[in-house]
């Protein structure tokens, strides 16, 4: 799965679209393999934030994931590939170029082999068991040592976005869906108009004042309307339909 993201300035979470992509495998003579293997997921901000880019140890992608959109943040891009030893300064490096405020590394021992490595164990292998040597047994295969000592590398790189108006990151119909009554929520934002109006993650968005929730767009153009204003939002939870009237934040340049 490859996740693709649509930043609006409300703060919306644009839902999946699949299309598989293989991590980069790079020597590890490449200059920056986390600018190499970047994806762009969405536009850089165009100012720098006031303090260098931090970086964080991932643990769990999803949970951590959530936690983001959450507390504000929104995702640049991301990077994949496998290496030896890299060091973290590359993917801080990688997340000042982009302008992001964080970044989040995970990496696991990869024990696979690449091809090329195991052709030439097994070449080295039958050469010395023609000449007679003391070679392993036919069939088992030799692999060197430092081989061992690679891995996976995933890094995603967030911004820090401006109070929303609202506060929700919602998942958008793909590519040819009918229209429907309803946006389901990925996401509620800490501390947002939303929050307040006790929405939560699995929720349905049905309407903002008098404006029914089909697409993306009519929630884009609500919150711009009732900006700054008392607004009743009607949601759905389960079986039950819940209604709740919040002041949305103002809108911000």
């Amino acid at each position: 799965m490859r996740p693709i993201y649509l930043l609006l300035s409300i703060l919306l979470l644009v839902g999946c679209a699949t299309t598989s992509k293989p991590p980069v495998v790079a020597p590890p003579d490449q200059a920056n393999l986390y600018g190499k293997s970047y994806v762009e997921r969405a536009k850089p901000p165009a100012t720098k934030p006031s303090a260098p880019p931090r970086i964080y140890r991932g643990e769990y992608l999803d949970t951590d994931y959530q936690k983001l959109l959450e507390a504000g943040y929104d995702i640049l891009g991301y990077s994949s590939f496998e290496a030896g030893d890299v060091p973290p300064e590359q993917a801080l490096e990688q997340a000042a170029k982009v302008n992001a405020d964080l970044v989040m590394v995970y990496s696991r021992r990869n024990g696979r082999v690449p091809m090329s490595v195991r052709m030439d164990a097994a070449k080295t292998r039958a050469k010395s068991e023609d000449q007679g040597n003391n070679a392993p047994q036919s069939g088992r295969l030799v692999e060197p040592q430092s081989q061992s000592s690679r891995y996976e590398y995933f890094a995603s790189y967030w911004t820090k976005l401006a109070p929303p108006i609202l506060g929700l990151h919602v998942q958008v119909p793909g590519e040819g869906a009918k229209p429907s009554t309803g946006l389901p929520v990925l996401a509620v934002i800490k501390d947002s108009p939303a929050a307040a109006a006790e929405i939560r993650a699995g929720d349905t968005l049905l309407r903002i004042g008098d404006a029914e929730m089909r697409s993306v767009d009519a929630l884009l153009q609500a919150t711009l309307r009732y900006a700054g204003q008392p607004v009743e939002i009607v949601f759905a939870r389960a079986a039950e339909t819940l209604h709740r009237t919040v002041v949305l934040n103002a809108k911000t340049d």
